[in-house]
């Protein structure tokens, strides 16, 4: 039911706009158009926002293609890299519990292994069915020295798996922070000349079209979302989820702007938002803009008193 909830939404808004004088529904990132038999058929999906791994909060419909080749190729990464931050901040922080599988080095064997971290405490489980037998025996013998002999200044190394490509993985971040801003204003913002380039980078994944778009927020809680129009370090929307921010154009900059962003960018060590609008973080698709056109001036004043004032 929902899927069509969302297409009629999505329609009527293309109507407002003189986009479309049919009962069409357009994917915000390939920018195909479907009608309502694509639901039934499966070429228009359900797109969970941020992906269903890592806490979904809304609904928006994307085509099949962009969906599925975000599930494998970007969903994932994110995925892996979040569960990853999860256990290195439980072991860092001493709170809370988690689990992971990786690899255990000790001297010179590696051995598979589960790591349990909780309240600060690092369990290492060794898996017996997947691990070579003699050096299973090697390192629980090294093992009973240490506890015997003290572990003052001996190394091992401990790997995650499965790891997770950076590039793919921050992808994915600017996928979801993109349909996140769909959902809030809609295609006037969304297929606005500013977003050229993030369209473009979102449909070739595996070229490197932007650059710089993204940068963390080590302090930021995982489980926070944020939206927020900012001044410096230039005007921009941020969205911040899962301890990283990505900055997106507003509706009324051109194709140049991520070449200015970078430039500002390479000039500062240290980077700080101010100026801020704080935009609700949706929990449907509102599509804002295309619906109450009057809204856009309303963000043009704010922008400008904001400016004033800063």
């Amino acid at each position: 039911m929902i899927k069509y909830e969302l297409f009629h939404k999505g329609s009527s808004a293309l109507s407002r706009l003189g986009l479309s004088d049919r009962s069409i529904y357009r994917c915000p990132i390939c920018e195909n158009d479907f009608d309502q038999n694509d639901i039934d058929s499966g070429e228009l999906t359900l797109e969970h926002i941020p992906p269903q791994s890592i806490g979904a909060d809304f609904c928006i419909l994307t085509c099949q293609s962009c969906n599925t080749t975000a599930g494998t190729k970007l969903d994932s990464q994110v995925a892996i890299r979040h569960k990853n931050t999860q256990f290195a901040r439980g072991l860092l922080t001493k709170q809370g519990q988690c689990t992971a599988k990786g690899a255990f080095q000790l001297g010179p064997d590696t051995l598979n292994v589960k790591f349990v971290v909780e309240n600060g405490r690092l369990e290492i489980h060794l898996l017996s069915q997947i691990n070579d037998p003699a050096k299973r025996q090697s390192v629980l013998d090294q093992l009973h020295r240490l506890t015997d002999g003290g572990w003052e200044g001996q190394l091992f190394t401990v790997t995650l798996s499965p790891g997770f490509d950076t590039w793919r993985a921050r992808i994915g971040d600017l996928r979801i922070a993109y349909l996140t801003l769909f959902a809030v204003f809609g295609y006037t913002y969304a297929f606005s000349d500013a977003l050229d380039d993030v369209r473009a980078q979102l449909r070739r994944p595996g070229q490197r079209i932007l650059d710089s778009y993204f940068f963390s927020v080590p302090r930021s809680s995982t489980t926070q979302r944020f939206i927020g129009i900012v001044k410096k370090p230039f005007k921009c929307i941020v969205v911040c989820f899962l301890g990283s921010a990505v900055f997106l154009p507003l509706w009324i900059d051109d194709c140049n702007f991520y070449k200015r962003a970078a430039a500002i960018l390479n000039q500062q060590s240290r980077r700080s938002l101010s100026g801020l609008i704080q935009i609700q973080w949706p929990e449907e698709m509102q599509l804002f803009f295309d619906y109450y056109p009057q809204k856009i001036e309303e963000f043009h004043q704010l922008l400008s008193l904001k400016s004033n004032n800063s």
